[in-house]
Formats: structure tokens, C-alpha cells, sequence
């Protein structure tokens, strides 16, 4: 099988693996339009890091404690896993610290709302397996697309929109993540790949 030499992380174009499955005998995967594979883009990284999980492939640290599996079309090393363990990380410190401001627990968040072409893409519950997101019912999280420029759509074309927009404007409250007392320990614990339960 063909390997992808390094670096083999891509942006979401013909030929990413956008999905990815580990089973006893082989790894399934699947690439944008179906193009020859030139590499792994953000979905199929969130994948494999799931079944590494599942598998125990690498262990809460996220450090690589078993050898990877021979059927693997890519290159998937340590530095692969610590970067999309900083954006994880980052993620689900900011839930945490908003939760904790608005003093609610992870059920009583009615929805969950993923924006942008990634949040398209994603496999929930691998997402949760990683700790990407919340563990909520999947059917509270939602995803949105390109949020803003359906956004910006609806206020040029609605009256009804754009006061609506001034509402959400005048009651919307900035948080700055980095200024909180608790981000750094929040943003260390959520690093790991341990089942996230908070």
C-alpha cells in the first residue's frame, strides 16, 4: 500500500482522507471525491486519533505506546497528535470556563452549534471520544456551516434579521479566555485523552 511521506497533513481538498476506521484486519478509509490520497486533513486526523483511543494506541497522554497499524496509508506521528491535542485542549478549556461562568453543567447546555466547513465533516462521536467536545447527547450538537456568511445574508436581505443581530450585539458579553485564573490548569487537564466527564 502506498505510504504518505511527511508531512501528510492537508487541508480538506481531493485527495484527504476525510474518514477513517480501524478494524481487526484492515484500515477503511475514505478520501474527498474519492481522489487518489495525498494525505489526511482535520476529520480524518479527529478519526484516527479516536480509534487510537479505542484501541489503545496511545495512552492518556497521548504519548504512542503501541505500534501503528501496518494497513495505515499515512504518516501519523507524535507531533501530529500533540498539535491537535493544543487545539483540543484549547476547545474544551473554553467550554469549561464558559460553563463555569454561567454557572450551568454540561447537561443543561440545550445545544451545542459547530461553525465553519470543518464542523461539516466531523464525526461526533469521535470528536467526543478525544474530548473535542462535551459528552452531551449527540443530538444536541449541531452543525452550522458557515455561520457568518449566512449571517451576514440574512441581515443585507431582513429587517428582522438585523434587529435580531442588534440584540444579540447589545447583550453579548466578551471573555477573555486567557486572562482567566483557571485556563492553564483547565487547558492542561483537557490536553489528555482520558474519557472527559466534567
Amino acid at each position: 500500500m502506498k505510504v504518505c511521506v511527511l508531512p501528510s497533513g492537508m487541508r480538506a481538498s481531493p485527495g484527504a482522507i476525510e474518514s477513517l476506521r480501524i478494524t481487526k484486519d484492515d484500515v477503511i478509509y475514505r478520501t474527498i471525491d474519492n481522489a487518489p490520497m495525498a494525505g489526511i486533513c482535520g476529520s480524518g486526523l479527529i478519526d484516527a486519533l479516536a480509534e487510537f483511543v479505542r484501541l489503545k494506541i496511545i495512552d492518556e497522554t497521548g504519548k504512542i505506546i503501541k505500534p501503528l497499524p501496518d494497513k495505515l496509508p499515512i504518516i501519523i506521528n507524535q507531533r501530529d497528535i500533540r498539535e491537535l491535542q493544543l487545539a483540543k485542549g484549547a476547545l474544551y478549556a473554553g467550554i469549561q470556563i464558559l460553563q463555569k461562568q454561567l454557572n450551568i453543567t454540561k447537561d443543561e447546555i440545550e445545544h451545542l452549534y459547530i461553525a465553519g466547513t470543518f464542523g461539516n465533516y466531523i464525526d461526533k462521536k469521535n470528536a467526543q471520544i478525544i474530548g473535542l467536545i462535551p459528552n452531551v447527547p449527540l443530538e444536541k450538537v449541531q452543525f452550522v456551516g458557515n455561520a457568518a456568511l449566512e449571517g451576514a445574508r440574512l441581515v443585507l436581505i431582513s429587517k428582522e434579521a438585523r434587529a435580531e443581530a442588534e440584540q444579540i450585539a447589545r447583550t453579548t458579553s466578551f471573555v477573555n479566555l486567557s486572562t482567566d485564573p483557571t485556563f492553564q490548569d483547565t487547558f492542561a487537564d483537557a490536553m489528555g485523552f482520558q474519557e472527559l466527564q466534567h
